[in-house]
């Protein structure tokens, strides 16, 4: 197999919403995630080392708006650690996809065995097998993941809500009044097998990727007062991933979002 020489360069932030009590977001990236529930904010930035050729990357948004959702994030957050630190270049794209599921599965088992009556949790996950120059997206809930190409934004996962679904088949437009309500209902979510062994996020096909193409995860906090418009806008004139990060959690407060705020971006580039 003929190998890209790619490489990338990924940032995470994470911080607390204007009305919560405390941060239920977390992220994973790399062998990064934020360990402690405690911790309102985070940072962290990322280059694999050279002949990596899988990169894992994660943003999960705990469910609740009150105790025990920062729970159900970590447990999350560090399943998917453990999955990275897992990777290996001799792994198959098939394999490797299994091992992701087999994650949110484990993620999901450790919330329904919790004796604290922890909901659950939306995640977005995404691959990048460096050595193909493709991408692929798992996620449950209604945590997004974006791919930025040409100064273009693309939502490539499908949001798991009632809101998506009225949509989808006509019910009523985004400008009616129940839309923002049947956001909140998730039709699925990690913690929602309760019997613990037939929980499995969707996923995307395997995505080719373009040089300097950038893909952003996010959590609904960064997204529930702005469309893709403006969120294409934020990232417009920006040209570093932290920077990209930092504008979508500025445009995120600056357009009173009340929800956690969590970004995760990465940038895929190929020497000249």
């Amino acid at each position: 197999m003929e190998k890209f020489k790619a490489y990338v360069e990924a940032s995470g932030i994470t911080q607390k919403g204007a009305l919560r009590q405390n941060n239920e977001d977390n992220f994973q990236l790399g062998p990064y995630y934020k360990k402690s529930t405690l911790n309102d904010t985070a940072k962290y930035t990322y280059s694999a080392e050279p002949e990596t050729r899988y990169i894992l990357f994660s943003a999960i948004d705990g469910m609740g708006g009150g105790s025990n959702g920062e729970i159900a994030a970590l447990y999350t957050a560090e399943e998917l650690f453990s999955g990275h630190m897992k990777l290996s270049n001799y792994l198959t794209t098939d394999e490797v996809s299994m091992l992701i599921k087999n994650c949110y599965q484990a993620a999901n088992n450790r919330i329904v065995r919790n004796p604290c009556n922890i909901l659950g949790a939306a995640g977005v996950s995404c691959i990048i097998d460096l050595w193909r120059a493709t991408a692929k997206f798992f996620w449950s809930g209604d945590s997004r993941g974006y791919l930025y190409r040409n100064q273009k934004l693309l939502q490539v996962t499908q949001d798991q809500n009632a809101a998506a679904v009225c949509l989808k088949n006509g019910y009523y437009t985004k400008s009616n009044p129940e839309y923002q309500y049947d956001r909140k209902k998730l039709t699925n979510y990690i913690g929602r097998d309760l019997y613990c062994y037939d929980f499995t996020p969707l996923e995307t096909p395997w995505i080719t990727l373009e040089n300097s193409n950038m893909i952003f995860l996010v959590t609904d906090g960064i997204y529930e007062t702005r469309d893709e418009v403006d969120l294409q806008k934020a990232l417009n004139g920006e040209n570093t991933t932290i920077s990209c990060c930092k504008s979508l959690i500025k445009n995120a407060v600056q357009n009173n979002a009340v929800d956690d705020l969590t970004v995760v971006g990465c940038t895929f580039l190929i020497p000249d």
